[in-house]
């Protein structure tokens, strides 16, 4: 039997309250191209909220596993 926190946080300025002292950090980035989107420019959207995502996760804890699932 282990002890676990599960709790919610929304929005980019709760990013670090978020990630302070995780031990495990899941990214879900993805979602449908729209209509005139290439797959180029869908992944460059999610290209960089995966990097912003891992940058936080380095800076506030370092220490995480991170899984990260994207398309």
């Amino acid at each position: 039997a282990t002890s676990c926190k599960a709790r919610t946080f929304s929005g980019e300025e709760e990013l670090p309250a978020a990630l302070n002292d995780a031990n495990v950090v899941i990214i879900c980035a993805g979602g449908p191209r729209r209509p005139g989107m290439t797959h180029d420019d869908l992944f460059n959207i999610y290209a960089s909220i995966n990097r912003n995502l891992v940058m936080a996760c380095a800076k506030h804890c370092p220490e995480a596993h991170l899984l990260i699932t994207s398309n």
